[in-house]
């Protein structure tokens, strides 16, 4: 006999699934591109100028990435996002 509450949490075909991480912690597209730029190894002014934004910008990200990753510096936050599936 099939569980119809199990039923239910099949995906729907053609359906995109979210990432895992993504049900832990939300990140903006400019923060996942932000920490893709960090895990390429960009200083803040660089990833300020590959994103076309100010270096306080830059930064701002950076910060906000810290925040929802509970992470302690830009290395921990890129261990973090390499650990979850959020970089490659």
């Amino acid at each position: 006999m099939l569980d119809s509450s199990s039923a239910s949490q099949q995906p729907v075909e053609g359906a995109s699934a979210a990432p895992a991480w993504r049900a832990e912690v939300y990140l903006t597209d400019r923060e996942i591109e932000t920490i893709w730029l960090l895990s390429d190894g960009l200083l803040y002014k660089e990833i300020a100028d590959r994103m076309g934004v100010s270096l306080a910008t830059a930064k701002f990200h950076v910060a906000n990435v810290l925040k929802k990753l509970k992470a302690r510096t830009a290395t921990h936050a890129v261990s973090i996002a390499f650990r979850k599936g959020i970089v490659s």
